[in-house]
């Protein structure tokens, strides 16, 4: 079993920020120490204690010598001078890290910036080039998924977004779209997310990447005999079915899961991309949603899973008559499923409506997106998988953010292609074998999401699909 594991409960990494925060706890019991240490001190030279010599003399002398060890150099005080020294250096290795980690950063992103800056002013020349290599026959997109699985590492590159907008801004025939989209030479973006949203916005003039201004969402029967998924390899099984636009188009799934105590639990699962055109249609699982999503940008698509889970909830209230508002719910998506999923759970508004306590990604690019610690992250990645990688960040590595990524250089599945590494039916046999992972992390995040897989006994899910629409959406450009 070849899965590299990052991260999550029960591993030894420590966030920065626990880091500091363990030194402040520190400070704060050094000071304790320092007031016990002051009581002690008053004690032994109180008047009263000093009048009971007389009395017993030999107990005196014990109580005195013991109260002055206790007040020594190597008593109290000297704790609390070691705490104070420890806490300073804690706070010394954390601000050392954090310079470390910044100066990395910046590294990193001057770099991906100038390369994508070179990418953006050759794109029209690169884009005739290619087609003229797809005229003569010689398959310049199988060229690159080939090697883009070989060397997927070239992905992160594309954390560079905001150098490709200044790229683009620079040739003369992308020029004039970025100009009208308000990214002029002037106004070049700073941020990746804002790098998207420039492009989001010149795409918009020609009416291509334009996301609609409403959505319907219609219930649809559910699969037949619908089951809980009973793992994460059931789990992301039904994200491969869903997937599937002949048979699944725009469907969001709601598992309903009983709990012993009358309560249950959710499970919300959206589908990957599904129409891969730059023209948006009535189906908002495409890549208009994928742009506009790490762009930071609501979605259609995000406002119906919510929707779905609404209606589902609506639902199970009105048939049980009991409040659903405080019961948890796991949201999980393969690739774009997994950008909304994770957005979802970002968005403090949404989680005041719907307590998100768990999110499974599998192949998304979700590095970049703010989920608060107190939700927690499994992320499944494969090695040769580009999609990932295009924020040009690594994932968190903290308590409450597992990734697992598995090297599937010789599985036949992949096919030797980035595109079939980012298979949704390749992750689900990959979450088999997170299943069958006896790692401390794994088994962690396991117990912490069981009650999403497990119905009580003599109680079986509710399974309910949604059909998402969007609505009115931009008309073709003329």
């Amino acid at each position: 079993m070849s899965l590299d594991i990052r991260g999550g409960p029960g591993s030894l990494a420590v966030a920065l920020d626990d880091l500091a925060a363990a030194a402040a706890r520190l400070l704060d019991w050094a000071r304790e120490v320092e007031r016990v240490a002051l009581v002690v001190a008053r004690v032994a030279t109180d008047p009263l204690l000093v009048a009971t010599v007389p009395l017993s003399p030999r107990t005196a002398a014990t109580a005195e010598a013991r109260l002055a060890l206790l007040c020594g150099p190597t008593g109290l005080p000297g704790a609390a001078v070691l705490t104070r020294l420890l806490a300073a250096e804690v706070r010394s290795a954390v601000a050392a890290y954090a310079a470390a980690e910044d100066a990395v950063r910046v590294a990193v992103e001057r770099a991906q910036d100038a390369v994508m800056l070179t990418i953006g002013i050759a794109a029209p020349a690169v884009g005739v080039a290619a087609l003229g290599l797809e005229l003569a026959g010689a398959e310049p997109g199988r060229l690159l998924d080939e090697g883009l699985f070989r060397w997927p590492a070239a992905a992160d590159l594309a954390g560079g977004a905001e150098g490709l907008v200044a790229g683009l801004a620079l040739d003369p025939f992308t020029a004039p779209l970025l100009a009208a989209a308000g990214c002029g030479p002037a106004t070049l973006p700073q941020t990746y997310e804002a790098g998207l949203g420039c492009l989001t916005v010149a795409a918009g003039g020609a009416a291509l990447l334009s996301d609609g201004t409403g959505v319907a969402v219609v219930q649809e029967p559910g699969p037949r005999g619908g089951s809980a998924p009973a793992d994460l390899g059931d789990l992301l099984a039904d994200e491969a079915a869903l997937s599937d636009a002949e048979h699944y188009p725009a469907r969001v799934r709601v598992v309903e899961v009983p709990q012993a105590d009358g309560s249950s639990a959710w499970v919300v699962e959206v589908p990957g991309t599904q129409e891969w055109g730059p023209r948006s249609d009535g189906n908002p699982f495409d890549l208009t949603t994928d742009v506009r999503q790490m762009a930071g940008q609501a979605t259609v698509a995000a406002l119906g899973v919510e929707r779905a889970l609404a209606a589902a909830r609506f639902e199970s209230g009105r048939r049980t008559g009991r409040d659903t508002s405080a019961e948890p719910v796991l949201l999980t998506g393969h690739s774009l499923g997994g950008i909304v999923a994770a957005a979802l759970a970002a968005d403090p508004r949404f989680r005041s409506s719907y307590p998100v306590t768990h999110v499974v990604t599998a192949g998304a690019p979700v590095a970049r997106i703010a989920v608060p610690s107190s939700v927690s992250v499994l992320s499944i990645e494969h090695r040769q998988d580009v999609v990932p990688r295009l924020e040009g960040e690594p994932n968190p590595s903290r308590s409450g953010w597992l990734t697992v990524t598995r090297d599937v250089g010789s599985d036949p599945a992949a096919r030797g292609r980035a595109s079939g590494a980012h298979s949704a039916s390749l992750y689900a046999a990959t979450a088999r074998e997170v299943d069958a992972s006896r790692a401390p992390s794994v088994a962690a995040w396991r117990d912490s999401s069981a009650r999403f897989f497990h119905a009580a006994p003599g109680t079986g899910p509710v399974v309910r699909d949604y059909r998402v629409e969007r609505l009115g959406r931009a008309p073709p450009a003329q």
